[in-house]
């Protein structure tokens, strides 16, 4: 798999000679770099193409090393005012050439009326053209993610197939213009095509990329939004057992049908841990132990009368020093 050449638009400037080779610009018809939104696929930078009512020709062109076989996509939209001059009209978007010889012209038709177009595609089969005009519309403000591969061949074996939005929408391999070489690629309106847009009309294209031996396919991502946290928990149809069983408040899980990824709810803690817990030290004060209670009695120098007379006092006293 080897690139041919990509374009995003991101460095290109309205001259388009930076990231193409040059741009065909026919009267008043105009081809700039736009960074209004709805002129941008993808980053900041988008192709429009204006239309004077008069002309046709307004397109990017780029020079590449010979292919035998191209793979492309491009990113294309038509505002909503996007009018044909006419019924069963056909303005090529995307062109393959040769040289001055093209090989295939991938465009939009008008049908029976002409604001309603279907998607339509020729290639040169070595003597002529053959058509691949399959029954898909090409509707207008909306990008559409348009895929060619168009192969030389090496018999009656060359020829194209078109994807539009990721479907395969037609293809025919049975040309015989296995000396062909593509070595200019364009996008844009080209004359070659019968088709004049009305004054009104307006053309976009980003994003394009090619390569020489598979489908660039798109360029991906899907935006996603994340839903948001809930914060309250329904619970429903709780069985709560009587007695004095605990009950176990775990996680409800709905089932789910089909395929999917097992989801195995956390338990719920059952004991609370305490990391580094810090504990404040306590003052215990020390024992104090009383002083006893004094068991004897001293007495300085007791005067103790003499006589007959006995001191109530002075007897229990000597009772208790025991004289």
């Amino acid at each position: 798999m080897a690139t041919i050449f990509n374009s995003d638009l991101e460095t290109e400037n309205s001259a388009f000679e930076t990231e193409w080779t040059t741009k065909v610009e026919e009267g008043a018809n105009a081809l700039a770099i736009s960074t209004t939104a709805a002129h941008v696929h993808t980053g900041t930078n988008g192709a429009i193409a204006t239309f004077d009512g008069t002309n046709n020709e307004c397109y990017a062109s780029k020079t590449v090393a010979d292919q035998d076989e191209v793979y492309l996509r491009a990113y294309v939209k038509f505002n909503s005012a996007f009018e044909a001059d006419g019924t069963y009209k056909i303005i090529p978007i995307i062109q393959l050439k040769d040289d001055t010889q093209y090989l295939v012209r991938l465009s939009a038709r008008s049908q029976a009326t002409a604001t309603t177009f279907r998607w339509y595609a020729q290639y040169w089969n070595g003597s002529g053209n053959t058509t691949v005009s399959p029954a898909v519309s090409a509707s207008l403000n909306e990008w559409h993610l348009v895929e060619l591969h168009w192969v030389a061949g090496s018999g009656f074996d060359g020829g194209i197939e078109i994807k539009v939005d990721g479907d395969s929408i037609g293809s025919s391999f049975v040309g015989t213009q296995s000396a062909a070489r593509c070595d200019t690629i364009l996008v844009g309106s080209t004359a070659s095509g019968s088709m004049v847009p009305t004054a009104d009309s307006e053309l976009y294209f980003d994003d394009f990329a090619s390569d020489d031996t598979a489908w660039v396919g798109g360029t991906g991502g899907v935006d996603v939004v994340a839903g948001l946290s809930t914060m309250s928990i329904q619970m429903y149809n709780p069985v709560v057992a009587t007695g004095t069983s605990t009950w176990d408040m775990g996680p409800y899980v709905y089932t789910v049908t089909g395929t999917t990824t097992a989801v195995n709810p956390p338990s719920l803690q059952t004991s609370l841990q305490i990391h580094n817990p810090v504990v404040y030290a306590v003052d215990v004060p020390t024992a104090v132990a009383p002083p006893l209670l004094q068991t004897n009695i001293q007495m300085f120098n007791p005067t103790v009368n003499v006589g007959t007379f006995r001191n109530r006092i002075a007897s229990m006293l000597h009772l208790i020093m025991g004289r």
